[in-house]
């Protein structure tokens, strides 16, 4: 990963969130101060715009001109919020507050006064609503603030007010002012040219004059009798749907098929490997995986096919030309970090949400069919989306059991995945890659970090972005799937009859990519087309070991978040951002990172968690707009769905990839957990049937991450290998009987297994 790009998204962020929290160095607080209460300066809100001191998110950074956030900073965080045209919908919200020197010794907010129903106003300004404290939201304090948590998702483009009042205290038992600025600005009395003789700063001022004379009225409504407004702002949330919404009418217009079917003998007989049919379990042993055939069949041994699929690339792709010399001397290059343009080559804005196309992709298509007469219309599909560091093929674990129920696969591998990885020398071993390396040797190369670049922000949000638009075509070339194959038999697929099954990162896309497909408004009139006439309609979706705030699941994944807090932890702006509060300068700190490696791990151990958390909370809200949280709640209240999780029960841990809930990290709408409520999902503990389909999720209490493909026991992960394989057949069997019932049943079958 190039440092210097890191560089510039840690240093944004700590600027950006004002990472302080209790680890501060206390070393220059007066301990033996003891002034008069009424000696001491009071505390107030900070909010002075003429010197740039501004809490976000606020509309008084949004450009009346572009309509995107405009921050007036450099560094790839700033850039990556600079081009959204709107805040994020779930990372908690730092309002800062002005304490008094530390020669007056520590003076902090008040506990009680903060976590009060009192404390904050919010309000939905779009819906005409106040949210409730306790169930929107709730507030925690800080040593540089209020930190206000969403427990529900803030809606995608809609306006929110907040309002902080005086029912907040500070240690020392006062009352929390308002700044001089705000008091002066939220008079209507204000004559505004009395506080700059610059017309320019004028102008500006007498906006957000405008702005909060206009709101409080609205604020002090909702608003404790007794308490005082010390703060307030408006903020609008982005649009996710807009951009996507052009994606699909490009889809559409391309007309996507599944093109040049060839079955496994030829697929892998072009490539010199000799099968004597193509059935799963040749196909397997052809790849040297023949040590699972039999399990993989046991049920059915279904045909394997292999076609492809012509869909939109929306990134820049890296080459040998454009990325191999940079790669080589600097560890990335501008292809692998790029990101969605519109289609005049500029932002994405409300003047153009079009992405401009950067070339057309040949994806590979790999294609499980029954073996036996297909139904008439053609055999019902499941589309597989695999997970992060996997790749298509592993959808062989799932297909013989589909197959058995008459139900066809067909899966794809995500950018940078699997066939899509990226050999730049043509040496057969991948440069650029994020499968894992345990699939094979020309993954050697294979890391996360590779489609999860947390150097550049915006390019993690567009592979989630790409990879929802490589499904979505996919899903519409399937209305077109009656396809003749080499010989002259056919490929019969039913593409009325689709259903999605994801597995974790795969479960992430998939829900975006059913939000997607339920919001596809063909003719732009606000309404969403009817099932039968929409191209990208999914009978129903299973959603297995999925999350939502995909920010906050890599970085406080047991799996993945060691590797980023590896990557950051390397950083000299990781050293530099944190080494003040640690007693250090930036450049003693770095210098010991060298010099004392064992001191630097230990305290910058101490220093991670309060960084993470201002880390994850920044990158979250670039992210959004490809990311479960913002398209959960877009999905039809009749699309049946059904999640699963592994919660564990003591012995067997729960699952270590994608965390059940990262509440405990500052983040209660992240992990399976959010996924679950966002979705308004029941608990199924047993067999359940709706004939108008099921909205449910069930709890796995022995298994693993990966139990809906692999039985296999995990050391000192699962209980035992009995119980792994349990795990394993009991969530197919959930899978394929939603699947098969087109989400209207689903079969429990083992209570020992499931709660």
């Amino acid at each position: 990963m190039k440092k210097k790009v890191l560089a510039s998204v840690i240093a944004g962020t700590l600027a950006l969130t004002g990472c302080k929290s209790d680890w501060v160095d206390k070393d220059n607080v007066d301990q033996t101060a003891t002034p008069s209460v009424s000696s001491i300066p009071v505390s107030s809100v900070a909010f002075n715009p003429t010197t740039g001191e501004l809490s976000t998110p606020t509309d008084l950074l949004i450009s009346s001109t572009t309509g995107l956030i405009n921050i007036p900073k450099t560094g790839d965080i700033y850039e990556s919020l600079n081009s959204l045209d709107g805040w994020g919908i779930g990372s908690p919200i730092a309002i800062g507050v002005t304490f008094p020197s530390k020669k007056y010794g520590a003076v902090s907010l008040d506990t009680a006064s903060v976590e009060n129903a009192n404390a904050v106003v919010l309000f939905d300004a779009t819906g005409g609503k106040q949210l409730t404290y306790g169930v929107d939201y709730i507030v925690k304090g800080s040593s540089s603030g209020l930190n206000i948590i969403p427990l529900k998702a803030f809606k995608p483009a809609n306006q929110y007010l907040i309002g902080i009042t005086d029912a907040v205290s500070d240690s020392l038992g006062r009352k929390l002012t308002a700044s001089t600025m705000y008091n002066l600005l939220s008079n209507s009395a204000t004559d505004v040219t009395t506080l700059t003789a610059n017309t320019t700063q004028q102008a500006q001022l007498a906006g957000i004059k405008a702005l909060l004379t206009g709101i409080n009225p609205v604020l002090s409504n909702f608003k404790a009798a007794d308490s005082n407004l010390i703060y307030s702002t408006r903020f609008t949330t982005q649009s996710v749907e807009k951009v996507m919404q052009q994606v699909m009418a490009q889809i559409v217009t391309a007309n996507p098929s599944v093109n040049n079917v060839a079955t496994a003998q030829q697929a892998l007989g072009a490539k010199g490997i000799t099968l004597s049919d193509s059935k799963l379990s040749s196909f397997l042993t052809g790849i040297g995986q023949g040590a699972v055939a039999a399990s993989a069949t046991v049920n059915h041994d279904p045909l394997i096919y292999f076609g492809n699929l012509t869909a939109p690339y929306f990134l820049d792709l890296p080459t040998a030309a454009n990325c191999g010399v940079a790669l080589a001397t600097t560890g990335t290059c501008d292809a692998l970090t790029s990101h969605w343009k519109a289609s005049d080559d500029g932002v994405l804005r409300p003047a153009n949400y079009s992405p401009k196309k950067q070339s057309d992709q040949n994806l590979q298509v790999f294609i499980s069919l029954p073996d036996g007469t297909a139904p008439t219309g053609g055999w019902p599909v499941a589309l597989y989306v695999h997970g992060i560091t996997s790749y298509k093929e592993t959808a062989v674990a799932i297909a013989g059991n589909l197959a058995a129920q008459g139900i066809a696969l067909v899966a794809i591998d995500l950018p940078l995945h699997g066939s899509r990885s990226i050999d730049l020398n043509a040496d057969g071993v991948y440069e650029l890659t994020t499968t894992d390396k345990s699939s094979g040797a020309a993954y050697a190369n294979g890391s996360p970090l590779v489609f999860a670049n947390l150097g550049a922000l915006r390019t993690v949000r567009d592979n989630l972005r790409q990879s929802t638009s490589d499904l979505l075509a996919l899903r519409a070339a399937l209305n077109n799937a009656v396809t003749t194959i080499g010989g002259g038999s056919t490929l019969s697929l039913n593409g009325n009859t689709v259903s999605l099954l994801g597995v974790s990162l795969g479960s992430i896309i998939g829900t975006t990519v059913l939000g997607s497909s339920d919001r596809y408004d063909a003719n732009n009139d606000g309404t969403p087309e009817i099932d039968s006439a929409n191209p990208f309609d999914f009978n129903a979706a299973v959603l297995t070991v999925g999350g939502t705030q995909a920010a906050a699941v890599m970085g406080y994944s047991n799996s993945f978040g060691p590797i980023v807090k590896s990557a950051l932890k390397k950083s000299d702006a990781f050293a530099a951002g944190v080494a003040s509060n640690l007693g250090y300068t930036p450049t003693e700190f770095i210098t010991l990172r060298s010099t004392d490696p064992t001191a630097f791990d230990s305290l910058a151990n101490v220093a991670y968690p309060n960084f993470a958390a201002a880390f994850v909370a920044g990158a979250q809200q670039v992210v959004d707009g490809g990311d479960a949280l913002a398209w959960a709640g877009k999905i039809n209240s009749d699309t049946p769905v059904l999640v699963t999780q592994v919660v564990g029960n003591g012995v067997n841990l729960a699952d270590q990839t994608v965390p059940n809930s990262t509440t405990a990290n500052g983040f209660p709408l992240g992990g399976t957990m959010g996924l679950i409520n966002a979705l308004s999902l029941t608990q199924a503990s047993a067999s359940t049937a709706s004939a108008s389909g099921l909205k449910v999720y069930t709890n796995f209490s022995v298994g693993k991450h990966t139990s809906l493909l692999d039985p296999s026991e995990s050391a000192g992960v699962t209980q035992d290998a009995a119980s792994a394989l349990a795990a394993t057949t009991e969530m197919q069997t959930q899978a394929i009987s939603f699947i098969k019932s087109a989400g209207k049943q689903i079969a429990v079958t083992n209570s020992n297994v499931v709660q």
